[in-house]
């Protein structure tokens, strides 16, 4: 991962030189996932990113803790979000949280192993404590070699009937909690497509809202903004961060970084990097942070109390249970 120097196109705020591909054209949005298909290419000029409020401080947390791990009410949505789980997301089943939506932000196998696809397929489809479950790729979760591999239609059929869509530059409306998601695939993350995508989206459909934004790759944030982990979001992309701030999107869920694991609010918009395994290092173990857990209210579209416990405690705390 290569960070985006300053002096090379700057930060999301700053940045008006931004090239964006096109990818896709929208019909009426319904209950279930909406696909997107290829645009017009046209050569507007690209607009300057918003930048937060300079009053807000953005911040990386390391938790809020929230008590009470029952299901949301009324206009609350629990959403339990994982990723990057590469193969060991069964060392999750003991720290799965009750919640109404679950959301694994990509890269659930480890350099695009069929195998793993199918391991994972079988886990996620079983987990019924959830009504509904959506996933997106990452870039690991495809074989260089065989793109063929791994075919997500079949991994991830629409008609199976256990509430598991696959979204790939998609728009899924929530039929349970009303709750707009938009799912980015990693090509759209690739071409810098997302921000894009949406903007075709919303002159398409008169009530134009997006409540997440799921992206693997995390959005590239100044580093002057951000008290810990900062170059991880450093080497984000300008594109997700435009994506989120330019369309009022007031959550954005993505992953990719290991060691950026966190949360980082602006005035507008919250994001997460919500990597569940273990950075890998030479002698680390091999291990999993538990998912994080936010409420959010449909009705004000405002995110509540989040719970993401940072990968350091977590360790921490499995090598002293290990070590008894």
């Amino acid at each position: 991962l290569v960070p985006t120097a300053p002096d090379q196109g700057g930060w999301p705020g700053r940045a008006t030189d931004v090239a964006l591909d096109p990818t896709s054209s929208a019909r009426t949005v319904s209950s279930g996932a909406t696909s997107v298909s290829n645009p017009p290419n046209t050569q507007e000029p690209t607009p300057p990113v918003r930048q937060p409020s300079p009053s807000v401080r953005l911040d990386v947390t390391d938790a809020t803790d929230i008590s009470d791990t029952r299901k949301s009410e009324g206009n609350r949505v629990r959403l339990v979000i994982i990723s990057d789980t590469h193969g060991h997301h069964e060392l999750l089943n003991d720290y799965l949280p009750e919640g109404d939506i679950l959301i694994h932000c990509g890269d659930f196998t480890d350099r695009g192993s069929a195998d793993h696809a199918q391991r994972f397929a079988d886990w996620f489809s079983g987990l019924s404590m959830y009504a509904e479950k959506l996933i997106i790729s990452g870039n690991h979760d495809r074989n260089l070699r065989d793109p063929l591999a791994i075919d997500f239609i079949q991994l991830f059929p629409s008609n199976k009937g256990d509430n598991v869509h696959f979204l790939r530059d998609q728009l899924y409306l929530s039929p349970r909690h009303r709750l707009k998601i938009f799912g980015a695939s990693w090509e759209a993350c690739e071409k810098k497509s997302i921000s894009r995508q949406l903007q075709h989206l919303k002159a398409t459909n008169d009530h134009f809202v997006v409540d997440v934004l799921l992206a693997h790759m995390i959005p590239c944030i100044h580093p002057s903004t951000v008290e810990e982990n900062s170059q991880a979001w450093r080497g984000g992309s300008r594109d997700v961060a435009r994506a989120a701030l330019d369309h009022d999107i007031p959550l954005c869920l993505a992953g990719h970084v290991h060691w950026g694991r966190g949360v980082v609010r602006s005035s507008t918009c919250t994001f997460v990097n919500a990597s569940s395994l273990w950075p890998r290092g030479k002698r680390a173990p091999t291990g999993v942070s538990s998912p994080v857990i936010i409420d959010y209210d449909v009705e004000t579209r405002q995110v509540l109390p989040i719970e993401c416990v940072s990968h350091t405690k977590s360790i921490t705390n499995g090598l002293r249970r290990f070590c008894g």
